[in-house]
């Protein structure tokens, strides 16, 4: 693997993978949903979730700095079932989304090309994030970081809540191919958590006092509904002639932006996978330029695959779409409960706090509150669903809590791990 992913990189990639089609377009949905007070308020509570998740991920990841990030963490501080769970989770969850991004992006360009099938221009998303990942590690990074530059551009023109935030963490994964992680990842942490913050809560409260919140265009949440986007309908207001055309191409630019980084995120897991002998060692194959070409090339066939099945049958798309939906959660959840354990066995083995280039704010409230509100936000992606008992839809909503159990206990049975003494975690396990 090559360090070659510098603090601008990592600073620009965490703040660019938080800024997606959940806030470009479905942001309106919660101000609609839950009133002007009610929206700022959700998105306030994650962005302080997001604060303590963050900063525990740069304690870990500025002592360890690798690849795995907090699925190796969880493996190394927890028990490595619980790794080998959370690794498939996170990989399924991107390598799919490589995929849902990419069909978006044939969306969104039958904006301007109504008569061609969207599916040619989602193979072209496929070729170029593959060209892009397949070159070298700085052509991912310097891709990432100027798409994710027109985001915040476009963001900074006006200064669902935790749909928004996920892909942050993206910054941990990175932290393994970085130049300086011990000093960029704490920098990129701090600075890009006050700018989400910032850019989101002044958003919301720009939109808030600009429209109604009883406009029922707000509940619109899909890419071709970009003419009733939130920021559509404020930049038409402002006098922009071609506002929907112009959010469109910055709507395009972020499932582009979302498709780079899920293939990047997802080659690097399965790369982890393998490396922490959860996977073919196969895929732990690094080639001349620092790619893990092999994992890249099965993150590809599987997310091909899952694009295929949309001309199967509707169905078994939506339901392998459905699969990763609380994927996201869960990685959060494995995030908190891995550094609540780093921190107890660091104390516990009698080293000092201060020898911690980093530290995490407010322990142990921090991981304990996050874990709490992590669950909260998995508990209620459907209550709807639970009040009329509509198992189907429970089925659909939940479907990717199941599998990470099962993942869990297969491999606690299979090879009868218990969970890591205190005493006994190797801290030194993935250190430079």
């Amino acid at each position: 693997m090559r360090r070659s992913l510098k603090t601008r990189h990592l600073s620009m990639i965490a703040l660019g993978g938080s800024i997606g089609t959940g806030f470009l377009i479905a942001s309106g949905s919660a101000i609609a949903t839950a009133g002007p007070g009610g929206a700022l308020v959700v998105y306030a509570l994650m962005g302080i979730m997001v604060y303590f998740l963050m900063t525990s991920l740069g304690e870990m990841a500025t002592f360890s700095p690798t690849t795995g990030s907090f699925v190796t963490y969880s493996a190394d501080y927890v028990d490595p079932a619980f790794g080998f769970a959370m690794g498939w989770n996170y990989w399924l969850n991107w390598t799919i989304t490589i995929t849902v991004d990419a069909v978006s992006c044939g969306v969104v360009m039958n904006f301007w090309f109504p008569h061609l099938p969207s599916w040619i221009f989602s193979s072209v998303v496929f070729v170029l994030i593959a060209l892009i990942n397949w070159l070298s590690v700085k052509s991912y990074g310097e891709t990432e970081y100027w798409l994710s530059f027109i985001k915040v551009v476009t963001i900074g023109f006006f200064l669902v809540a935790g749909m928004s935030f996920q892909g942050t963490e993206l910054v941990g994964i990175t932290a393994g191919e970085s130049a300086d992680p011990r000093h960029a990842v704490p920098k990129a942490i701090h600075s890009t958590f006050w700018r989400i913050l910032l850019f989101y809560l002044l958003s919301i409260f720009v939109m808030a006092c600009i429209l109604p919140y009883t406009d029922k265009n707000l509940l619109s949440s899909s890419v071709k509904d970009v003419s009733m986007s939130p920021l559509t309908i404020v930049f038409e207001r402002a006098g922009l002639a071609a506002a929907a055309s112009v959010m469109n191409a910055v709507i395009f630019t972020a499932l582009l932006s979302a498709a780079n980084s899920g293939l990047y995120a997802s080659t690097r897991m399965l790369y982890t996978q393998a490396k922490e002998g959860f996977a073919w060692k196969i895929f732990g194959y690094v080639n001349k330029r620092g790619i893990p070409i092999y994992a890249m090339v099965g993150t590809m066939v599987i997310s091909l695959a899952v694009f295929a099945t949309q001309f199967l049958g509707k169905e078994a798309y939506n339901y392998l779409i459905n699969a990763s939906g609380l994927s996201g959660f869960i990685a959060w959840l494995g995030i908190a409960v891995a550094h609540y354990r780093f921190r107890r066995a660091y104390v516990k083995q009698g080293r000092k706090l201060s020898d911690l280039k980093y530290k995490a704010a407010l322990l142990p409230f921090g991981p304990i509150f996050a874990f709490i509100l992590c669950l909260i936000a998995v508990g209620g992606q459907n209550l709807g669903a639970f009040a009329k008992l509509d198992w189907e839809n429970i089925l659909i909503t939940y479907m990717s809590v199941p599998l990470f159990v099962i993942l869990y206990i297969y491999y606690k049975v299979k090879y009868k791990t218990k969970l890591i003494p205190l005493t006994e975690v190797d801290l030194e396990a993935h250190r430079d």
